[in-house]
């Protein structure tokens, strides 16, 4: 499913950490549509909601909703840090690289 850099891993390690209560595990997931942009999340949860999946990866639980199931396979999270921002970033092969958000059709 989700592949995972260390230094992702290591991030996310350090914000369970850092939390005063443990977090259940991690949201991952995905909005939007492909042809406007998909834009991804990432954030600590508490608990599942009650339709998602949980994937245990990486010594982490996953909660994916199951629109977001098939768009996250074989997507890898990165932690980057450069010119002074830092963020997870999602490489998704199965993205068209020829879908640049522009809302038009790519069959017209």
């Amino acid at each position: 499913m989700l592949h995972f850099t260390e230094h992702a891993l290591s991030t996310i390690r350090a914000a369970l950490a850092a939390r005063p209560n443990p977090a259940a595990g991690l949201r991952v997931g995905v909005v939007g549509s492909p042809c406007s942009g998909l834009r991804y999340l990432i954030r600590l949860e508490d608990q599942p909601a009650q339709d998602d999946q949980v994937v245990e990866s990486h010594g982490l639980s996953l909660f994916i909703d199951n629109e977001s199931v098939p768009r996250l396979q074989g997507v890898r999270v990165d932690f980057v840090e450069q010119d002074g921002r830092k963020g997870f970033t999602f490489d998704n092969p199965n993205q068209d690289p020829a879908c640049a958000g522009c809302n038009k059709s790519s069959a017209a």
